[in-house]
């Protein structure tokens, strides 16, 4: 429900307000008698408090409220909803037998350091990430004795679980971009847009918090509607904001909220002159 637009918030509120909705070319209303659920993930609150989500249809919906707490929280989950999602891909695969017992001395089908790792890891894409991987698991060891990583997906499940080296005084090896640990299409419009205010509209920072490539940040920014480019504000917009922010591109960034980057390549071409120029 959080991702529904203004008009269906409108109609959805009428139908809990008034109990009566109007199918489509009907010109009388009908009744109706039911119970609702709604869910999402994202921060209604937040929302609420910046113009995009109606209160009245939070103070609805929310008569009972229940948080489903994400996986890395339940770890406990992990192993059941593995196995869930594995049998499914191997009775499609006809390899069920690898779920049932079997020699006492074999090689287990699921080795010790690959189930660690899928108890270790955080998870941030929860129950739909744990079973593109069963699947990716299942598939790509079928016809094997036992499931095996392929160097995709184990740069995937890849856990730092060793503290680092302390460098020597002598010898600092360079800094470099951590490599991106999600997949972009893990992370959601709210939780984008959480990241890039936390950060300034850096999207350098925002990507490295969201642990996805710097690519990929800009391809959700420009995919997602309730996020602006600095490319559609106006003359007049950017103008104001200038002298608004008296030039500051940190406060135009955060005022305008546009990629901090992009919104220094418009001042420049606009001939102003920012204090970060």
């Amino acid at each position: 429900v959080g991702e529904a637009s203004s008009d269906v918030q409108v109609m959805l509120l009428r139908v809990l307000e008034t109990g009566e909705l109007y199918p489509v070319g009907a010109s009388k209303p009908v009744a109706t008698n039911i119970r609702l659920i709604a869910a999402t993930d994202a921060d209604l609150e937040a929302q609420i408090a910046e113009g995009r989500f109606r209160s009245p249809l939070l103070h609805r919906l929310a008569g009972y409220e229940l948080r489903l707490a994400p996986l890395r929280e339940r770890r406990e989950d992990i192993a059941p909803l593995f196995l869930h999602f594995a049998r499914q891909e191997l009775d499609a695969l006809g390899e069920a037998h690898h779920l049932t017992a079997r020699d006492p001395h074999a090689l287990p089908w699921m080795p010790s350091d690959l189930a660690a790792q899928l108890l270790l890891h955080p998870w941030p894409g929860n129950i739909r990430q744990l079973r593109n991987v069963a699947r990716q698991l299942v598939i790509g060891s079928r016809g094997q004795s036992c499931l095996e990583l392929d160097a995709r997906l184990a740069q995937e499940l890849r856990l730092d679980l060793a503290p680092p080296a302390r460098p020597s005084a002598s010898a600092v090896p360079p800094k470099r971009e951590v490599a991106a640990r999600r997949k972009s299409t893990d992370v959601g419009e709210q939780e984008l847009l959480v990241a890039l205010r936390a950060h300034d509209w850096d999207v350098k920072k925002a990507a490295h918090h969201l642990e996805i490539a710097r690519s990929s940040i800009y391809d959700l920014i420009e995919r997602s509607p309730s996020i602006r480019l600095a490319g559609d504000l106006s003359v007049e917009e950017l103008t104001h904001a200038f002298h608004a922010c008296q030039g500051n591109l940190d406060e135009m960034a955060r005022r305008l909220e546009v990629s901090k980057r992009a919104l220094n390549r418009r001042v420049k071409e606009l001939g102003l002159y920012s204090k970060e120029s």
